[in-house]
């Protein structure tokens, strides 16, 4: 399945999910914010977090590759976070290795030690602490947190919709403690809310 077919496919899937179902989503904020209606959702703005093991990739509604997330204030979002298991091998290691090649051209590292350090984070934090065949990730929103703080290491697809009522520049970072590089999982300035 090729990238395109499988972001269609996860449309689809969401859609059918919240439209067909009629669930309404309740909007948790400290000022107790109202419920997003159904008319409210289809007029979101919508876009998918793929953590891989050293950074995250961002798509739009229509799964088209984006630096950052762009939305007004007062618009609703509904983000869908793709945890490892969920994504197909060949977009998440895509992804993977274009990190470790920027990644590369500008640090004392080589590709190989990238990797070993993966595999080894992979066998002592993935399969000895949690139990599972990949990197546990979360994905946060720096001054959203309590709304999107979400941990994807069940290995399980999560939507998080809420309403964008901060103006400003936020860092995308891991929430959970992946091994080597978790410190350099930060997307800075990827949540862009204008006022």
């Amino acid at each position: 399945m090729d990238v395109r077919t499988f972001g269609l496919s996860i449309l689809v899937i969401v859609a059918i999910s919240v439209s067909a179902a009629g669930l309404v989503y309740y909007i948790t904020t400290a000022r107790e914010e109202p419920a997003t209606t159904s008319e409210e959702l289809s007029s979101s703005k919508k876009f998918y977090i793929v953590p891989t093991s050293w950074t995250f990739a961002i798509y739009d509604e229509n799964f088209n590759r984006v630096d950052r997330i762009e939305v007004s204030k007062g618009d609703i979002v509904v983000l869908v976070m793709l945890p490892e298991p969920f994504v197909p091998k060949e977009l998440h290691e895509g992804i993977e290795q274009e990190y470790i090649e920027k990644a590369t051209s500008t640090s004392a590292m080589t590709k190989e030690e990238y990797e070993e350090l993966h595999e080894k984070a992979e066998e002592t934090l993935g399969r000895e602490l949690y139990g599972i065949e990949y990197l546990p990730h979360g994905v946060a929103i720096k001054g959203y947190e309590e709304i999107v703080n979400v941990d994807l290491s069940s290995g399980y697809p999560a939507v998080v919709v809420f309403k964008a009522d901060k103006v400003g520049a936020f860092d995308i970072y891991c929430s959970v403690f992946c091994g080597f590089g978790h410190s350099q999982m930060v997307l800075d300035s990827a949540f862009i809310v204008k006022g």
